[in-house]
């Protein structure tokens, strides 16, 4: 990327990057012509430029979607530093139906706030685009299953109790009985990590939930822990 505008994005200096665009009319252009990189919208996001940000996002709505080659697209990287006004804006330009893009290993925005621990973008996340509660990596993992291997009590309790008010306990159960990769279910990870309050709130949400998930996935837990 030119290093003018590396400047400019890192600055959030909107003035600037119209006087670089009349010098320059193609140099979003060039971004957008190759694949896996970062765009100035990555760079405004990393910076915390936010009103820089949206500016960008207007100019070039395809940098919103855009994977640099970590994997990431401006929204991920957003949801990971827990900026919740840019991914509220960002997924806003997107417009509504547009399904949330998948980064590194198959991670949603949801994956990246769950793994680092925030939860006001979790809130917004699950509140404003529900689906996305229920995607999983490319190891299998859920959201409950990430807030447990990154030790997110926070975020683990209110994903539960978005759970239990949302999904039937059908739709409950299915997801807590999902197994990642090495075969763990979300209790079983909790008990070999001796997250003991996460223990504790599943074992709650499974009493009100006629028990089902003691039934299928205490035993295997509890054997392997013990």
């Amino acid at each position: 990327m030119d290093r003018r505008l590396v400047d400019v994005c890192q600055a959030g200096n909107i003035e600037a990057l119209y006087a670089l665009l009349d010098d320059e009319p193609n140099i979003l252009n060039f971004i957008d012509d190759i694949p896996f990189t970062r765009t100035p919208l990555h760079l405004a996001v990393l910076a915390q430029k936010p009103v820089f940000a949206k500016e960008i996002a207007v100019l070039r709505p395809s940098f919103i979607t855009k994977i640099d080659r970590f994997g990431y697209n401006p929204v991920h990287l957003a949801a990971e530093n827990g900026e919740l006004e840019m991914v509220r804006s960002l997924l806003e330009k997107l417009g509504p139906g547009k399904e949330i893009s998948k980064g590194k290993e198959n991670r949603t925005p949801l994956h990246f706030a769950v793994i680092s621990g925030k939860i006001d973008v979790v809130k917004f996340l699950v509140k404003c685009y529900p689906d996305c509660i229920m995607d999983t990596t490319t190891r299998h993992e859920t959201v409950l299953h990430l807030a447990v291997k990154n030790k997110q009590l926070g975020v683990f309790l209110v994903l539960l109790k978005h759970l239990k008010l949302v999904v039937s306990d059908v739709v409950f159960n299915d997801l807590l009985n999902c197994k990642d990769e090495e075969g763990n279910t979300v209790f079983d990870l909790a008990t070999i990590m001796k997250q003991q309050q996460m223990v504790e709130a599943l074992l709650s949400s499974c009493t009100n939930s006629a028990g089902i998930l003691g039934v299928l996935a205490l035993p295997s837990a509890y054997n392997r822990a013990n």
